[in-house]
């Protein structure tokens, strides 16, 4: 009984430590990598560069992580890697062994701000997904700062164990030397973050045809970052020509960029010409940027660039120079054969070469009995050492001997402008002499000229008259007197019937106007205080006043009470004591109306007063009579 008891607990006990074994596997296996993140030392100078490693692990009978990727902040620099090495680790747990697989992967890093810094984080792509470590606590201290460090790859070093006799010593891991900024590419602050770009011309006052170089340049703080798209600057207004092929990858330099050190690559370098004068845009470099650190495809424009041009200056300029010839020219030919039949043809063959905008065509010299075809030509072109554009292009002519003789070809002369020696220059070439020898047969290439005198009658045996022909109606003076006097006659009459009409509106707007009535009623009103009848001329004098406010003021005053008009007619722009004064005035009409004490003098003197006030009121507008109607 006892033994059946012990193996029931035996059995049990396998049962129970099977269950653990079960259990304790990670049911999440296949979630994902397990990663690391650490920092080699995690102190460290400015300058100097650390490790920056990564661990990913996954099941041992997995698939390694793969594509490893680091995401850095402004003010580190990544100088190498990343480096991979397999890993393989055994883990010894009472459940039992599990063996697990993956990488290593270390980056050289340089710092190049002091601080607490953060970096990070490592990422490993693994079953098509990408996954993130943790990010890491780096100490930046100043140049100097900190003790010698001891090497991470040689054990006696850092355990402190002498040397084992008849070894040499490990090699120590050199770091590599950071590189001096450069100051030509300094800036005092970015203008924006992770990445962008900067544009710049050698030359902007230029003549036309003269070269200027743009050269754009990358600034970035993250190697990560990686160009998808561009679309390259508008430059419709030059000719231009590379200065970088496109396999040429200019070398990393670095640039001091506000506080921080930034990696800068020249991306592209141009050769432009101007094509006319004026100032002339040279649009943005459009680039679209995706990697590590960016959630989202990002655009960086670099600044659009105006460059001068005007031409070449007119003192000493050479007669036969065109406009755009500019550079270091020279011109040699060759001519074959020297000798000819008549009617046959030359080989003269013209090597145009130098720096600079290279001429499309020659000026060739015109001879009698000598026809120049139209060439063909060829071109080849390499770039200085100073980035100058050095090209040579070769027109070949075939040209046709029409007269025998010997015949001086002459020369090709090209006038230049020199914007380096900032003068004209002369290209010469003497193309020599062809002997040409008569032909027996007439040159089938002559073209056969028409005989002008052909229409012209035979000759005159005896002078006589010529024959008068009819006068053209066009010799009579009279046609052109009625050809001018004509259309001259009906632009008059337009005129003067429009002169008319305009001067009847004048005259029926005169004649109609508030000013004229209020001037003919006080005429009357003076009429009538001359013949001593002061009720009308108290009347005349009223009707006057109110005529002539409504011309100044378009307010019919009949129509307000008198105790308002002073304020109506303020607000319609009259001073508060023209105002006032009107107002009186008015009071003083119905005073001399009804008072039968009054005479012609005091009409009189309140005639005068109407007309000073009325003198000083402005004119509103020129209202008729009808208008008041």
């Amino acid at each position: 009984m006892t033994a059946t008891r012990s193996l029931l607990r035996l059995l049990l006990a396998v049962m129970a430590g099977l269950l653990i074994v079960v259990c304790s596997a990670p049911a999440d296996a296949q979630s994902g990598p397990s990663l690391r993140a650490a920092a080699l030392p995690s102190d460290v100078e400015v300058g100097r560069v650390f490790i920056f490693k990564l661990t990913a692990m996954v099941a041992a009978s997995d698939r390694a992580p793969e594509k490893p990727e680091l995401s850095l902040p402004p003010g580190f620099v990544l100088r190498g890697g990343p480096q991979i090495m397999p890993q393989t680790q055994v883990s010894i747990t009472g459940a039992g062994v599990q063996q697990s697989a993956g990488i290593d992967v270390s980056w050289q890093v340089e710092a190049r701000k002091t601080g607490r810094q953060t970096i990070g984080p490592g990422s490993v792509m693994w079953a098509g997904k990408r996954f993130t470590s943790e990010r890491v606590q780096v100490n930046v201290h100043a140049a100097g700062t900190l003790p010698r460090r001891q090497d991470p790859f040689d054990l006696f070093d850092m355990f402190g164990f002498p040397k084992m006799p008849g070894f040499p010593d490990l090699p120590q891991m050199q770091e590599p030397a950071a590189p001096a900024p450069d100051p030509a590419l300094a800036m005092p602050a970015p203008t924006d973050r992770i990445v962008f770009l900067r544009a710049t011309v050698d030359k902007n006052d230029i003549v036309l045809g003269e070269q200027t170089n743009l050269l754009i340049y990358e600034y970035s703080q993250n190697a990560m970052v990686k160009q998808v798209e561009a679309h390259e600057p508008e430059t419709s207004d030059f000719l231009q020509r590379p200065l970088l092929a496109p396999d040429d990858e200019p070398a990393i330099r670095y640039a001091q960029v506000g506080s921080d050190v930034w990696r800068v690559r020249l991306i592209r370098k141009v050769a432009l010409f101007p094509l006319k004068t004026g100032m002339l845009p040279i649009g943005p470099l459009q680039m679209t940027y995706q990697g590590i650190g960016l959630r989202a495809p990002i655009v960086r424009r670099s600044a659009t660039l105006r460059v001068r041009v005007h031409d070449a200056p007119e003192a000493g300029r050479p007669i036969g120079f065109r406009a755009g010839d500019v550079g270091q020219f020279s011109v040699s030919s060759e001519v074959n054969p020297t000798t000819v039949v008549q009617g046959g043809a030359v080989g003269v063959t013209v090597k145009l070469e130098g720096v600079g905008n290279l001429p499309m065509s020659l000026e060739v010299p015109r001879r009698n009995g000598v026809d120049w075809l139209d060439p063909n030509t060829r071109e080849q072109f390499d770039v200085t050492d100073d980035d100058r554009i050095r090209g040579t292009r070769v027109f070949t002519y075939v040209v046709r001997m029409l007269q025998p003789g010997q015949i001086d070809l002459g020369s090709i002369d090209l006038p230049f402008y020199d914007p380096w020696r900032h003068a004209y220059e002369h290209a010469t070439t003497k193309l020599g002499v062809v002997a040409v020898t008569p032909s027996a047969a007439p040159a089938v290439s002559a073209e056969v000229m028409p005989d002008r005198f052909e229409g012209i009658g035979a000759a005159r045996s005896q002078l006589v008259p010529a024959r008068s022909a009819r006068k053209p109606l066009s010799d009579s003076p009279l046609f052109w007197l009625a050809l001018v006097v004509g259309p001259s006659g009906v632009l008059l009459y337009g005129l003067a019937s429009s002169a008319i009409r305009r001067a009847r509106q004048r005259l029926l707007r005169w004649r109609t106007s508030l000013g004229r009535h209020s001037a003919l009623a006080l005429r009357e009103a003076r009429r009538a205080a001359t013949g001593r009848s002061i009720t009308d001329a108290a009347a005349g004098a009223e009707r006057a006043l109110h005529i002539g406010l409504e011309a100044a003021t378009g307010l019919k005053t009949r129509g307000v009470l008198r105790d308002h008009l002073a304020d109506e007619l303020e607000q319609r722009g009259i001073a508060h004591s023209l105002a006032a004064r009107a107002v009186g005035l008015l009071e003083r009409c119905e005073a001399l109306r009804f008072d039968d004490a009054s005479d012609a003098a005091a009409a009189t003197a309140l005639l005068d007063d109407i007309e000073a006030l009325l003198g000083e009121l402005p004119r509103a507008r020129a209202k008729t009579a009808g208008d008041r109607a």
